[in-house]
C-alpha cells in the first residue's frame, strides 16, 4: 500500500510471517532443484569458497561493454528491419553475491540492449521456456496501430503461455532517445526481465546546436536534420545506466504475503540496490543450523569471490552521455558522481534546454522513468552513488545495503576489482526529505510543442482500500484491477463493432464481457480528443504513474489540493510549449499531479503505478482511444490487418525471417558489432536462435495482425499459468 504507515494487527503481522516463511522454504526447494541443473549446487559461503551455480566463471553476467553504445551506428540510415531472437529462461545468479532464482534472456542478466533508428521495424521473437506465462511491453513506444503489440497480458493481448512463442512486430515511431522493455506479466520484471532501449535518428539533444527532432505522439514525425547531428557531435562516449532496488528472494515468494489479509502498507522491502546488475553485498558469516532462518536467504547463499561493482571507464577532460534508468520495483533513488556536477540533456525520451534547468549534483529518479545527462570525466576515480530513499519505506530493515555504488575511472584504472578504492567524497548539503520528483518547474523542452487546449477533463483518484477478510488492495477510483484471461481488446473491438453509440459517447465505458470492479474503461468519446488528467493521491505513498502508447505534457503537481481550471498564465506556459513531455509523472503523497494527453493514438491503453507491487494490488485502469477506429478492427474489419501490418513498412529488412542464408548471417554478425556485443556471448545466443528455430511457430506474416493475434489468445487460453495469486483471493 502506502510507503509509510503501522503494519496492521498483531494476527495479520503473525499469518503473513508463516505464510512468507513457508513460502520462502518452497523457495529453497526449487533453488536447489535449479542448482542442481546449472551444477554443482554448493555455493560456499561468506567469501570462501567458489560457487558453481550458474556457472562459477560468471558467463550468466553480461558485459558491461554492451551497454555503452559503439559509435558505428548509423543514425541517418533509410528505415530497416531489425530482427532480435530471444529465449526467456530461469537461472540461478548473484548478481550482488547472494544466489538466487533469475528470469533472464537468452540465460543473460541483465537484458540485451536494444537498438535502433526512429522508422524502423522491430521484430522480436520470444520463445518461454519458462513455467509460467510471460509477456514484453515496450514502455514509451506508442504503438500507433500496432496496439496488440503493446504487451500488456489481459488488456492488449494474452501473456504467452509456458512453451510457446510470440513475434513482436513494429515500427519505431517515437523520437530519438531512452526508453525500455520489460515483462507486464505479474511482478516477473522484479526477477530480471527488463532492457535498455535507445532509438536514435536525427538530434537527440545536446548541449550545442539547435536541430532537435520533434516528439508528436501518434505521428512519429522526425523534425529537420539540421545542427550537429544526433549528439551535437560533442561526447566522447555514450552509456546506459540501469539502477534498481533487489530482493533476494523471488517476488513470487513475496508477493502472497504482501496481498494476505490484514497486512496493510506492508511492502516487501529491498534488499539492496544494483547498477546494472551488480553491487557487492555485505555477506554475513554462515549462520549455524540452530540460528539459520528461511527468511534469510542471504545468510547462507553468498559468496562474492567473483562478484565486481559497476565500472566504466571515461576519458578524462572529455564530456560524456549517461542514459540512466530506474528499471527497479518500488524504490526511489538519488544518483550522485562525486565532485561531478551534471547537466540534464532529456526526460523520458524528451530533449530539454540544459541551460533551462542549470547544473545539479543529485538526480532524483523514480521507477520507470529515464534521464540522461552530460559529464565532464576526472582525471582521478571518483564514486557513483545511487542511494534508495529509505525514508519512503514503511520501515528500514537493519541490513538493508542503502547504496549500491559504481566506479567512474580513466580507462587505464578501469579494471574491475584491480587497484585502491576511489578516495571521493559524496556531494555535501540536506537532500529533499519527500518522496516526489525532482524540481522541474523551470526546465523547457528543446523542440517547444504547443500543447492544444483541453476537450475532456477526466478525474481520477488512487489511493487503497480495505475491504472484507481485512484485504489491502490498492484502486483507481472505484476499481481495483486484475487481469482479464480474454484481453479487454478482443472483447472492445467486438463490442464496439455491435454498437456505434458506444464508441461515440465519452465517460465510463459498460457493456457485456467488461467486469468494472476489475477492469475500468475511460473514453473520451470519438475523434483524437485532448485530455486533461487530474489524478489526487489519497495515499501517503507517491506513485509514479505510468500511461501506455502516449507522451503527456506535464502541468504541475502538488500537495494538498487541485486548481482547476487552468489560469490563464499557466495555459500560456502550455501553449508556448514550455511544459515537458514525458511517459512518466510522479503523484505526490496526499497531493495531485495534472497532465494534458492528446489521445489520438488509437486502442486501449494501460495507465498504472509503476510500483510493482501496487500495480498488483489492483492500483491500474485503462483508456481507449479514437474508438471509433477500433470499432473497425475486428476480424473481418480492414483496420486490425491494417494495423497490424503497419509495423512492416520501411525499407532495407534484416532477419525478418527464420531461413536467413549466408549472406544473412553474415549480416547478423554485422549487427552484432554495431551493437557493441564484442562477439563476447555470441555461442550462446546462436544456441537459443537455433533452437528457436525449429519450434518457431510464425511461417505467415498474417499472424502478426490483430485478428490473428487474438485467434491465437483464444487457442491458447487452456495453456495459460499466471503467476501470482489465486483470483479467488481478490474476492471481496
Amino acid at each position: 500500500m502506502a510507503r509509510h504507515g503501522n503494519y496492521g494487527v498483531l494476527a495479520g503481522a503473525l499469518s503473513t510471517f508463516i505464510m512468507l516463511a513457508m513460502l520462502l522454504h518452497l523457495f529453497f526447494l526449487d533453488y536447489e532443484r535449479l542448482a542442481d541443473e546449472n551444477g554443482d549446487g554448493d555455493g560456499g559461503g561468506g567469501k570462501g569458497g567458489a560457487g558453481k551455480e550458474a556457472g562459477g566463471d560468471e558467463k550468466w553476467r553480461r558485459s558491461l561493454d554492451e551497454y555503452t553504445l559503439s559509435k558505428e551506428w548509423d543514425a541517418r540510415t533509410s528505415p530497416q528491419t531489425r530482427y532480435y531472437n530471444w529465449t526467456v529462461t530461469e537461472i540461478v545468479a548473484n548478481p550482488d553475491g547472494v544466489y538466487r532464482p533469475l528470469l533472464t534472456i537468452n540465460s543473460l542478466f541483465p537484458g540485451p540492449l536494444v537498438r535502433a533508428n526512429t522508422g524502423d521495424t522491430l521484430i522480436v521473437d520470444v520463445h518461454n521456456t519458462l513455467p509460467n506465462s510471460t509477456s514484453i511491453h515496450w514502455h514509451g513506444q506508442l504503438q500507433n496501430g500496432t496496439n496488440h503489440m503493446d504487451g500488456t497480458a489481459g488488456i492488449t493481448s494474452c501473456p504467452i503461455p509456458p512453451g510457446k512463442s510470440f513475434r513482436y512486430r513494429f515500427t519505431v515511431q517515437v523520437d530519438a532517445g531512452t526508453y525500455w522493455y520489460h515483462a507486464h506479466v505479474g511482478t516477473q520484471r522484479v526477477d530480471g526481465l527488463f532492457g535498455p532501449l535507445v532509438v536514435h535518428g536525427g538530434e537527440e539533444g545536446g548541449e550545442g546546436g539547435q536541430g532537435v527532432e520533434r516528439r508528436h505522439e501518434g505521428h512519429g514525425e522526425g523534425g529537420g536534420e539540421d545542427g550537429k547531428g544526433e549528439d551535437g557531435g560533442e561526447f566522447d562516449s555514450d552509456t546506459v545506466v540501469m539502477v534498481q532496488d533487489y530482493y533476494h528472494a523471488p517476488s513470487a515468494a513475496l508477493l502472497p504475503a504482501y496481498l494476505a489479509p490484514g497486512n496493510e502498507n506492508a511492502e516487501p522491502i529491498p534488499n539492496g540496490a544494483l547498477i546494472n546488475g551488480r553491487n557487492i553485498f555485505p555477506c554475513p558469516s554462515p549462520p549455524s543450523s540452530s540460528s539459520s532462518s528461511p527468511s534469510s536467504p542471504s545468510a547462507s547463499r553468498c559468496n562474492t569471490t567473483l562478484t565486481t561493482l559497476f565500472t566504466l571507464p571515461l576519458h578524462p577532460g572529455k564530456r560524456h552521455r549517461l542514459r540512466f534508468i530506474n528499471v527497479g520495483a518500488f524504490t526511489e533513488f538519488d544518483i550522485s558522481l562525486d565532485t561531478l556536477p551534471l547537466t540534464l540533456l532529456a526526460i523520458d525520451g524528451t530533449p530539454v534546454d540544459p541551460a533551462s534547468a542549470g547544473q545539479f549534483n543529485t538526480l532524483r529518479i523514480n521507477v520507470a522513468q529515464r534521464y540522461d545527462v552530460a559529464v565532464t570525466a576526472p582525471a582521478e576515480p571518483v564514486w557513483m552513488r545511487a542511494k534508495m530513499l529509505a525514508h519512503c519505506f514503511a520501515a528500514i530493515p537493519p541490513t538493508l545495503a542503502l547504496e549500491a555504488r559504481g566506479i567512474i575511472a580513466p580507462p587505464n584504472a578501469a579494471r574491475e576489482r584491480a587497484g585502491p578504492e576511489p578516495k571521493s567524497q559524496p556531494w555535501g548539503g540536506e537532500r529533499g526529505k519527500k518522496c516526489v520528483d525532482m524540481n522541474l518547474t523551470s526546465v523547457v523542452p528543446r523542440q517547444r510543442v504547443p500543447a492544444p487546449p483541453a476537450t475532456r477533463v477526466l478525474h481520477l483518484r488512487t489511493n487503497f482500500e480495505i475491504g472484507a477478510y481485512k484485504l489491502s488492495r490498492g484502486f483507481i477510483n472505484a476499481t481495483s484491477w486484475r487481469p482479464a484471461h480474454t484481453p479487454v481488446l478482443s472483447t472492445l473491438v467486438d463490442a464496439l463493432g455491435a454498437n456505434a453509440t458506444l464508441a461515440s459517447t465519452p465517460g465510463v465505458v459498460s457493456y457485456d464481457g467488461l467486469d468494472e470492479v476489475r477492469q475500468l474503461l475511460w473514453s473520451p468519446g470519438a475523434g483524437a480528443q485532448v485530455v486533461d488528467m487530474l489524478v489526487s493521491n489519497f495515499d501517503d505513498g507517491n506513485h509514479p504513474l505510468h500511461l501506455h502508447g502516449h507522451v503527456f505534457w506535464v502541468i504541475a503537481s502538488g500537495t494538498g489540493y487541485a486548481t482547476y481550471p487552468l489560469s490563464a498564465e499557466e495555459e500560456g506556459r502550455g501553449g508556448r510549449g514550455e511544459w515537458v513531455r514525458r511517459d512518466t509523472v510522479t503523484v505526490p503523497a496526499f497531493g495531485w499531479a495534472m497532465v494534458r494527453v492528446r489521445m489520438e493514438n488509437a486502442g486501449v491503453w494501460a495507465l498504472h503505478c509503476h510500483l510493482a507491487w501496487h500495480s498488483e494490488a489492483g492500483m491500474m485502469g485503462m483508456v481507449v482511444g479514437r474508438p471509433e477506429v477500433v470499432a473497425g478492427w475486428g476480424e473481418k474489419g480492414k483496420g486490425g490487418k491494417k494495423g497490424g501490418k503497419k509495423g512492416k513498412k520501411g525499407g532495407k529488412k534484416r532477419h525478418e525471417g527464420h531461413d536467413e542464408d549466408e549472406e544473412d548471417d553474415d549480416e547478423e554478425d554485422d549487427d552484432d558489432d554495431k551493437h557493441g556485443k564484442g562477439g563476447k556471448h555470441k555461442d550462446k545466443e546462436d544456441k537459443h536462435k537455433d533452437k528457436h528455430d525449429e519450434e518457431k511457430e510464425h511461417d505467415d506474416d498474417e499472424e502478426d495482425t490483430l485478428p490473428a493475434s487474438l485467434a491465437r489468445c483464444k487457442a491458447w487460453e487452456p495453456l495459460q499459468v499466471w503467476p501470482g495469486i489465486d483470483d479467488k483471493s481478490f474476492e471481496w
